[in-house]
């Protein structure tokens, strides 16, 4: 088994024309590349980008620096201090015209990635992250995904009594009952957690009002959950890419339903996102 982290986001302004470059996906693609990555800049563009007509993919690497303290090989009792740089990788992909951005990662890496898209490229982006509707997500998970139910549910501020309030994550057995709390406490809800059947095993996912997921499957069925939670968000990738797929393929892609969103994307996936 293994966790994933993906934020969705709304990106308005990358297609407009920009001093480097022309509002295209190209020359959006083309500006990474030039932006390149110089060990000496906290970040950079790892391994260069991928792109179509519709989006474009890319891997920016951060870097952070951080002392420590070692003992001195020169005089016994004494410490040295040093300096190492951490490395760590952040996927993306943007789909300009449709003002659609992905972050593979945390909202702190969605504001990396949205300082980059302003300042490093120019693109003079305005970035927010993407407002999900916990209960709706869940309904339409348990009507839509293969044997679904809602495991835990948490909320900011519960008054379990006249003198007891605060954040509260309760289990549920029953999904209904699940449901229940989620719409009696929808506006405090800050989390939660719905299971449901893959390929492999049992996926469990959590969704957040601002537009992160995370979710935990087994290695083999990560294209298939990640299609599915598209599919309950609503983006499903890029609408785009898969009328594109349908006309290339004849398939016949009906968003409201959540295999055939999932079967979808799961090629899109395999043919353009890669391991992303």
């Amino acid at each position: 088994m293994a966790s994933y982290k993906i934020t969705f986001a709304k990106c308005r302004g990358a297609c407009g024309a920009r001093l480097f470059n022309d509002g295209t996906c190209r020359g959006i693609a083309e500006a990474f590349d030039r932006f390149g990555d110089d060990p000496t800049k906290l970040v950079g563009v790892w391994g260069g980008q991928l792109h179509t007509e519709t989006f474009v993919r890319a891997t920016l690497v951060v870097r952070t620096a951080r002392k420590y303290m070692e003992p001195s090989g020169d005089a016994p009792g004494h410490l040295d201090e040093k300096i190492v740089t951490d490395h760590r990788l952040i996927g993306l992909a943007l789909w300009p015209k449709r003002d659609h951005l992905e972050v593979y990662g945390t909202p702190a890496d969605l504001e990396i990635v949205t300082l980059f898209l302003d300042v490093g490229l120019m693109l003079a982006t305005v970035t927010d992250p993407l407002a999900l509707d916990l209960l709706a997500l869940v309904d339409k998970a348990v009507h839509t995904l293969p044997h679904a139910v809602l495991k835990t549910a948490k909320v900011a501020d519960v008054a379990l009594n006249s003198y007891m309030i605060g954040a509260y994550a309760p289990k549920f057995t029953d999904t209904d009952h699940g449901l229940k709390f989620l719409n009696e406490y929808a506006d405090d809800a800050t989390a939660a957690t719905i299971r449901f059947a893959a390929s492999s095993k049992p996926a469990t996912v959590t969704l957040t009002p601002t537009g992160s997921v995370t979710f935990t499957c087994h290695e083999d069925d990560r294209d298939e959950v990640l299609g599915h939670i598209r599919g309950l968000v609503g983006v499903v990738g890029s609408l785009i890419a898969l009328q594109e797929l349908a006309r290339a393929t004849g398939m016949t892609i009906d968003l409201d339903d959540g295999a055939t969103v999932a079967a979808a994307t799961g090629e899109m996936i395999a043919e353009v996102f890669g391991d992303a």
